[in-house]
């Protein structure tokens, strides 16, 4: 008796840690997406305080627990400011490297070419005799550290957000391609019954310019077709076309 007893209170003492140990898993610790806001705005507040060694290292912890590249750019800049040209370069180049497309792409090839020409040895120019003049280091003003930035990382490693005006063009474009594609198809379609009600009832049948200009048509209603599916594809909108011979409608959807 004494022996089952024991039995059922290591069984329960086991049960007890377990169930300790699972909601310890699932509430305990904070998930790595989490833990990457945390440094990533801690970063940021280190940055806009010039505390950019700080700020390299809570960017690039971030990046680390999110593996979002956006953050490599960030890292970049907290450490050129900081004086490591080294690792900004690092930086910089990992950066264009994930993501070549970037809107700072183009920003951060300006900072590779910057910390090259720094690095570059300065060739030793013969000077007379106590007419040495030392030239300061050129300091970067604060304004221009604010006009520069940091890459918006608050979506840790979701696709990066296109701007507005994108969909609206492109929505705009397929809308254009598909009016052209409705009018040349109407315009094909009223030609061929033109001719089959005249000459295609006829035994010498039609002339080959009329043919030819009817074949024409259509072959600019297909390009224009073409145009308007390849347009659609890339924006993301769809068109349903109704066409008959008392009318044509269509509708639009946009995804945005």
């Amino acid at each position: 008796m004494f022996f089952t007893k024991t039995i059922i209170l290591m069984i329960a003492s086991l049960a007890l840690v377990q169930s300790s140990n699972a909601a310890y898993a699932q509430g305990g610790k904070p998930s790595n997406k989490q833990a990457a806001k945390v440094a990533f705005e801690a970063g940021k507040r280190a940055y806009a305080d010039q505390k950019y060694a700080t700020a390299a290292a809570e960017f690039a912890e971030s990046y680390q627990l999110s593996n979002n590249a956006d953050l490599l750019f960030n890292i970049g800049q907290a450490y050129r400011l900081a004086g490591d040209l080294n690792q900004a370069l690092a930086m910089y180049r990992s950066f264009l490297r994930a993501l070549p497309n970037s809107p700072n792409a183009k920003l951060a090839e300006i900072k590779i070419d910057e910390i090259k020409i720094a690095q570059a040895p300065v060739p030793v120019q013969p000077v007379a005799p106590k007419a040495v003049v030392s030239t300061p280091a050129p300091q970067q003003h604060q304004s221009r550290r604010k006009h520069e930035g940091l890459q918006d990382s608050s979506n840790y490693g979701e696709p990066y957000e296109i701007p507005k005006w994108m969909p609206l063009a492109g929505l705009a474009a397929t809308g254009t391609f598909a009016v052209a594609a409705i009018a040349t198809s109407i315009a094909a379609s009223n030609k061929f019954n033109d001719l089959k009600g005249a000459c295609g009832q006829t035994a010498q049948g039609c002339m080959q310019s009329d043919i030819d200009g009817l074949r024409s048509r259509a072959n600019w209603a297909n390009a224009f077709w073409i145009l308007t599916g390849i347009s659609a594809a890339a924006t993301g909108t769809v068109f349903a076309i109704d066409y008959n011979a008392k009318h044509i409608g269509f509708t639009l959807a946009g995804r945005f």
